[in-house]
């Protein structure tokens, strides 16, 4: 939470920084729609659903001239919409957070104001003033509001430690899921901690014998969105613990 929360805010700082105020909501219409068009068949069927949205490398480059109803895309429109779906970085270009997937809704955290748990978290708790202004962040100011959320808050609301090994020991199960179109919490970084947990344990056969993630395509924030969205995780995991049937898929 002290790194995904302020990654909240970097669509708002992008398009802060490119553009001077928010992109048009037919312009993020368009790139999600583009995505989804260039990406959709690489899992051999035509529905919609980006399968797997770190397989595509669409480049928002491509988007420049395109018209829409509420003007042409531009260089400085693109430049911020790939700056949104790689994520946040450093000046130097280093990842700091992972970035909105391909195919999900932009205007979550793209829209026409700050998400405000975001934007609260900068100013009363990182910043601790009531009173400022997140228009003031450029990218290095961004980065080093990261960093100190990270400084202040790791230790209280981190909760990313990778080892499990007492859990496991004490004969708990996790089953974990995310879907791929969330707008709001960015689902490489669930996936970027199930695969530390992975590395953390004895071997990948025996962490996958207590710990299994589900990615579930065109699935929005906790539900919706344009894949499947309705299923029984719950009822999977009490299976599991109950009567010792691992899943393989939900």
């Amino acid at each position: 939470w002290d790194r995904f929360i302020p990654s909240e805010l970097w669509p708002q700082v992008v398009m802060q920084q490119e553009l001077g105020g928010p992109i048009a909501q037919c312009k993020l219409d368009a790139a999600t729609s583009a995505a989804v068009a260039q990406c959709d068949s690489l899992d051999r069927v035509t529905d919609g659903v980006i399968d797997d949205p770190r397989r595509c490398d669409f480049d928002a480059a491509a988007l420049v001239g395109q018209e829409t109803p509420c003007g042409t895309i531009t260089p400085a429109d693109a430049r911020a919409l790939q700056a949104i779906w790689n994520g946040a970085e450093t000046t130097d270009g280093s990842r700091l957070w992972y970035g909105l997937s391909r195919g999900a809704p932009l205007n979550g955290l793209a829209g026409t104001t700050p998400f405000p748990i975001a934007e609260q978290h900068l100013r009363l708790w990182v910043e601790q003033d009531p009173e400022w202004d997140w228009r003031t962040l450029d990218y290095a100011g961004f980065e080093t509001d990261f960093r100190k959320s990270q400084d202040l808050f790791n230790s209280v609301i981190g909760t990313d430690d990778p080892d499990l090994g007492a859990f496991r020991q004490a004969g708990g199960r996790v089953l974990l899921w995310h879907g791929w179109n969330d707008e709001l919490i960015f689902p490489e970084g669930t996936i970027d901690y199930y695969e530390r947990v992975l590395d953390s344990g004895r071997s990948r056969r025996e962490t996958h014998s207590f710990a299994r993630l589900f990615m579930a395509p065109g699935v929005e924030h906790c539900d919706g969105g344009v894949g499947p969205n309705v299923f029984d995780t719950f009822g999977a995991l009490v299976d599991w613990v109950e009567n010792g049937s691992a899943p393989d898929r939900i």
